[in-house]
Order: structure tokens, then sequence, then C-alpha cells
């Protein structure tokens, strides 16, 4: 589906995003594996879950099977305070998050990115199971004034046998998650309504050509502050059913799903599956400004506290 087809189909106006002619920062994506080469994960250079340079988004080597590459390749992620509100959808709204460095080693990928200088996003990918990518992301308020911030991760899905034809199962919310959806193409901008979303106990829709995403409230972050989270995602190995790999991202953590498999069985049984899990978000963060104040604060009273046992002595 182009971008053309999604704005008509839901009304979505494409004018207000700055679209690209070309893919932004291709050159800096890379592709990791888990250590045995038995699954590769492309990222882009601004935290997409697909590279362009080698055309993968998450692939099992074993028979090539790859959900996210086919059709238009669609993994995105924003992020907004309300007045800001940054993209990182190069395959379908256009690039408007400004990178502010991109670093990797063997077999993780970091990736920094500011939106609109107002909010920076850190992610850090890597497998912890051989078909399982964790993404670490921390979520900072660079602006002087606190701001209640969401957090949006998705993704299209293609999945073979029945691909364009899948179904998705989305869990009851947890986690902060307060809006997911069942399909590929909504407007990534998380203060935007989803078109086919779910309601906070979840459900299962299709078949149709669908995908999955959700909504994470990170709350006020005071200036400076910062929320840390995980999702996770996965790809289901040879024979393992939907349903057993959201057990496996359960496992490592996570109570909230959105799940998308082929229309060939159900939940239980069909042959291939994508999923993202979400392990929950962490306490904010203190600015280094205001740990400076607590530790000051800290001090003073141990030295009055020493005062008076003096005193009390005397």
């Amino acid at each position: 589906m182009t971008k053309t087809q999604i704005a008509a189909k839901f009304g979505i106006g494409l004018a207000c995003v700055a679209l690209s002619a070309t893919f932004a920062g291709s050159a800096n994506a890379q592709t990791i594996s888990n250590g045995a080469g038995t699954f590769t994960y492309g990222v882009s250079s601004d935290g997409n879950g697909y590279d362009f340079n080698t055309g993968i988004g998450f692939q099992r080597a074993g028979d090539g099977y790859d959900p996210v590459a086919p059709g238009t390749p669609r993994s995105y992620w924003a992020v907004s305070n309300g007045t800001t509100t940054g993209y990182a959808d190069p395959a379908s709204f256009g690039e408007t998050v400004g990178i502010t460095g991109a670093s990797y080693t063997a077999n993780t990928a970091d990736i920094s990115a500011t939106a609109g200088g107002a909010i920076g996003v850190d992610q850090k990918f890597s497998f912890v199971k051989a078909n399982v990518v964790s993404i670490v992301t921390t979520v900072t308020n660079t602006t002087g004034t606190a701001s209640d911030i969401l957090f949006t991760r998705g993704y299209d899905a293609d999945v073979v046998p029945t691909a364009f034809n899948e179904t998705t199962t989305v869990s009851p919310f947890a986690d902060n998650v307060v809006a997911a959806t069942f399909y590929g193409f909504e407007n990534p901008d998380p203060t935007v309504p989803y078109s086919f979303g779910s309601g906070p106990g979840g459900g299962t829709a299709g078949p149709g050509d669908l995908g999955g995403g959700f909504v994470l409230d990170l709350g006020t972050l005071g200036a400076g502050q910062s929320k840390t989270f995980t999702i996770l995602e996965g790809i289901n190995d040879f024979g393992q059913t939907p349903i057993g790999l959201d057990g496996e991202l359960q496992g490592l953590g996570a109570n909230f799903f959105v799940t998308t498999y082929s229309s060939d069985g159900d939940i239980t049984n069909a042959s291939n599956s994508i999923a993202l899990g979400l392990v929950g978000s962490s306490v904010p963060e203190p600015s280094q400004a205001a740990a400076l104040s607590i530790g000051v604060l800290g001090l003073a009273l141990l030295g009055f506290k020493a005062r008076k046992r003096q005193q009390l002595g005397a």
C-alpha cells in the first residue's frame, strides 16, 4: 500500500510531514545477528527495524522468512510531548527526527536521536534470545519545563504463507500502554488516535493486510528527567506457534503483546508470526542538577546530625 493509498483510506493529511525523497541516513544502517547467525535484524540509522541497504527487517536464515520486508517495509517509532512530535518513519510518512549520533558494535546497535531539540531518545538493540531482539529505550525531556511524553512503536507485517492476509491479536493493556492498533499503516504521531485501534481489553482482528503498534504514556518528566523501558521484538523459530512466541517474550519480562500471524491458523497453531512485547518503564531518573541538589542536601543533613551529636555529648 502506498502513502497516497493510506492517506485516501484513512483521511491522513501528509502535507504536515516533511517527506523525504530518499531514506535519510541509510548509509549508516546496520544488520545485526544472533551468535549463531540464524536470525538477523536490520537497524536503520534512525532506529527503525529495517535496513534499506540489505533489505532485511527481521529474517530467519533457514528459509529467508522476513515479515517486515515484503510490500512497503515499514517499521517506525515516534515520540511527542504534546507540542513537539518526532517521527522515525522513512518508509511511509517521511523522516522528521534529527539524528544526533549513531554508533554500532559487532552485534549491537546504539541509536541516539533528538525530536525537535526537545526530546532525546536512545535505543540499544541487541539479541537476547536466538529469535528475539531487545530494544532498551531511554527517553529524556531535554527542555526546561515538565512535559507529559508519549512514545509509540509499530510495524507492518506480511506473514507467509498468507502474506498480505494476516491476523493480529492485542493483549489487555499493561505497563502504561494507552492505545494499540491492529493495523500497520497508522499515523505515527502518538497524539493522533488510531484508526483501527484496540480497546484496553485487547482483542483480535483479521484476516486482512495487518500489522501492529502501541502508544506508551511515560507520564510527566521534569526538566532533564529520563525514563527507560524495554521493547522486545521477536519472530517465531521453526515450529513455534504465535502463542509460543508470546510466551517466550513473557519469559523475558513482557506482560503486554501485539502479535501478528499468518491466517492459516489461529494464535495457537498459525505457521509464522511476529510480535512486540513491552517490559515496563523505570522510575524517572532525576536530572544532574536535581541529583546534585539532593546530594548537597544529604551532606548538609549529615553535617547537622554530626554537630547535634557533638552538642549532646558535651
